[in-house]
């Protein structure tokens, strides 16, 4: 016994109501470049901020004095710019605990300098 196949006398397509609530929706692509954009500029806008965070952790995680050294003044000269006031004693009053033998009248004179600006 063949069973044959009885052709559809009706088109049935999916509606809201059938759809399953776990098919993704399709975002525009416009949507996802606006989003792209200001993610990147918040992010160039931050690596432009004073983190004295982040200095406090590059100068303690560089085991060697020459090489900390280099990389705090690189840090200061790409940062101190937007540092306030009170971030700048911060980080000056905390140079020999965070910068040890590294420390020297370089590195204090271009936090001095920064600070005298204001």
């Amino acid at each position: 016994m063949q069973r044959q196949l009885q052709p559809r006398t009706q088109l049935q397509l999916p509606t809201a109501d059938r759809l399953d609530s776990h098919v993704p929706q399709v975002v525009p692509v416009k949507e996802i470049a606006f989003i792209l954009t200001v993610g990147a500029l918040v992010m160039a806008y931050a690596a432009t901020l004073c983190n004295v965070g982040e200095f406090q952790v590059l100068a303690l995680s560089t085991h060697n004095p020459s090489e900390r050294k280099a990389v705090t003044i690189v840090w200061l000269k790409d940062h101190i710019k937007s540092c306030s006031n009170y971030q700048i004693v911060v980080i000056y009053n905390n140079l020999a605990a965070w910068l040890g033998t590294a420390d020297n009248m370089e590195i204090r004179g271009i936090i001095y300098e920064h600070y005298k600006r204001d």
